[in-house]
């Protein structure tokens, strides 16, 4: 019998193909706002996180980050953390719990920290102690939560007033351009403006009077402090004071110091109350404490071990249908991958998940916990994904497309690409399109780039990378001069070609990749005159100096650069030019870009 609809919405809904480690990378930039910080927290390398980070927003259809000297996060990357943060970590206590297999059933405790502290000294310190409670208590999961905890769980907040026994002591620490020539402490900020940026209450109120007593001025930036961070370098006279637990000691985010203030009375203060458990809670205030006492940060593990998306479906696809055809034929793979997928995953929860029966699969008590962990997991983390898109709204979303460079807007690329555009804004009108024209060569390190979604190129990619698709084929002739009798009506072999004077593209070219391995595989030299780039400066040669040159059907056919030109076939051997949609291998592609693939098929004949 199978489970409830819930469930298989679960695996059938699973329309992100990211998996978490992509996840991981986004919570780090938005907690260290900068990918040497963030590099440092998950043990990647900086070109790994620009890649996560091209595909999440790929998948997403919205840029975001504003990437300055640093990463400063969008408000619906922001929110994105606040929700996406605690389901890693459960994802992450899923796999410890199930390796474990504690009696005690798995508990999860939110703990509350302050707006902006993930990346800070406080949320360090909390995930260095998280991480070492699991160890000895392996059935409760401590999850982070921005703000106030849930129910049961602790909170950590900022609070003013005169310190009292109990209470945490924060620091202030003043952020400023390296290399600013030495200050009084006193002074530190009197010398500019202090920028405030949105803190946890009542910290704005803190600052201000701190400042105001020293004689110096605010000025109230409606940023979070990670994203004000980020955008230092455009502030010659950047000065903010925050207290060290919502900053990170290494303070990678360009060519900005910190500067500890003195200890005095207005320090910032700390409440963690107690929740269900004081034991845990007084543990966790004398590790914070530590942590804050801190110089430099500790240490931080780099990403968790956990259960890829991909096998969390397959998963929940078996337990589901209790049969291996049934989930194989479910998932849309075939049932040798399927087992496999099925060994390998209990072999990562090193537990015996199912049995085998005559009526199927059966479920073993690891199998039913595993699934009531996991399936909520999946479909939670499913709808924050969806949620972020949505969250600027469809208008938000930029489609970004590159296009191989025409003759005129009468050649065959232009028109079928203009149609295609055409009959897809019939469906997205609300989509912001960018089309970005370059040569091939430019337009494939665009993609490599994350500058484009998709390119239209003239020939194949080689590329292990990228996903070619061939949408068109147009043959290449000889164009000549009809007035000049150059060459005689009918088709031209590449031997007589080579002896007549020609005018072709540099070695850069696409058009001359094309044409120079037919030369090599006959034995065949020609040595162009000229070599020009410029199709229309190609053409205008061939009018005017008796020249010839190769280019594509389409692009001259029904041009209006094609009167007084007499057009040849291209003979032993025939050669034509591909028309190709190049993408990013293995990329999730959202609706929009499924949509206007599908046009671009139809368009340029190739439907289906």
């Amino acid at each position: 019998m199978r489970t409830a609809d819930t469930e298989e919405a679960a695996v059938e809904s699973g329309r992100t193909r990211l998996e978490l480690r992509y996840w991981w990378s986004f919570c780090a930039l938005v907690e260290q706002r900068s990918l040497a910080g963030a590099a440092r927290r998950t043990g990647l390398s900086e070109a790994q996180l620009l890649g996560h980070l091209r595909m999440i927003e790929r998948e997403i259809g919205q840029p975001l980050f504003h990437r300055r000297p640093g990463f400063a996060a969008s408000p619906a990357a922001l929110h994105a953390h606040a929700r996406l943060r605690p389901l890693l970590d459960r994802a992450a206590f899923l796999l410890r719990f199930l390796r474990v297999s504690p009696p005690a059933a798995p508990d999860f405790l939110p703990v509350g920290l302050p707006p902006g502290a993930f990346g800070g000294l406080l949320g360090q310190g909390f995930h260095r102690f998280a991480v070492e409670w699991a160890e000895r208590h392996p059935h409760l999961c401590l999850l982070p939560v921005e703000g106030a905890g849930a129910g049961r769980g602790s909170s950590l907040r900022y609070l003013a007033g005169p310190p009292r026994p109990g209470l945490l002591r924060d620091r202030w620490v003043l952020l400023r351009p390296a290399g600013t020539a030495d200050e009084p402490a006193g002074s530190a900020w009197a010398q500019a403006p202090v920028m405030l940026p949105l803190l946890p209450e009542p910290l704005p109120e803190l600052v201000a009077a701190l400042v105001a007593h020293e004689g110096g001025r605010v000025v109230r930036v409606d940023q979070d402090i990670g994203s004000l961070l980020a955008e230092a370098a455009e502030y010659p006279d950047f000065r903010v004071l925050v207290p060290a637990g919502l900053v990170d000691p290494e303070c990678p985010v360009g060519e900005l110091e910190l500067l500890p203030l003195p200890p005095g009375p207005a320090d910032p203060l700390l409440a963690l109350d107690d929740g269900e458990d004081p034991q845990l809670a007084a543990l966790l205030r004398a590790h914070l404490a530590a942590a804050l006492s801190r110089a430099e940060p500790a240490a931080l593990p780099g990403l968790p071990e956990t259960l890829s998306l991909k096998h969390s479906r397959s998963f929940l696809a078996l337990h589901a249908e209790r049969n291996m055809s049934r989930a194989a034929a479910r998932l849309h793979i075939v049932q040798p991958a399927l087992t496999l997928q099925l060994r390998q995953i209990e072999a990562q929860a090193g537990q015996q998940l199912f049995r085998r029966t005559s009526r199927g699969l059966e479920p073993t008590p690891e199998g039913h916990r595993l699934h009531g962990l996991l399936q909520p997991l999946v479909a939670e983390l499913q709808a924050v994904v969806e949620g972020i898109g949505a969250e600027a709204g469809p208008s938000a979303q930029t489609l970004r497309i590159g296009l191989l460079t025409t003759l005129d807007d009468q050649s065959m690329v232009t028109e079928r690409f203009a149609l295609a555009l055409q009959a897809w804004r019939r469906r997205h009108g609300r989509m912001h399109v960018q089309v970005l024209e370059s040569f091939s060569a430019e337009l494939i390190r665009w993609l490599h780039h994350g500058r484009i979604d998709m390119a239209l190129v003239n020939r194949r990619i080689a590329d292990p990378l990228l996903e070619t698709e061939v949408i068109a084929e147009d043959c290449m002739v000889a164009v000549a001069d009809a007035r000049r009798g150059v060459l005689p009506p009918g088709p031209v072999t590449l031997q007589q070609l080579s002896a007549l004077p020609l005018v072709l593209p540099s070695g850069r070219h696409a058009l001359r990749a094309l044409i120079t391995p037919h030369l090599a595989a006959r034995g065949i030299t020609a040595e162009p005159r000229l070599e020009v780039d410029s199709m229309s400066i190609l053409l205008r040669l061939v009018a005017t100096g008796g020249y010839v040159t190769v280019l594509p059907l389409g692009a001259i056919e029904h041009g209006s650069a094609r009167r007084g030109l007499s057009l040849h076939e291209l003979v032993e051997p025939r050669i034509s030019r591909q028309i190709c949609l190049v993408r990013q291998r293995g990329a999730s592609v959202a609706a929009a870009s499924r949509d206007l693939v599908a046009a671009l098929r139809v368009a340029f004949g190739k439907a289906g």
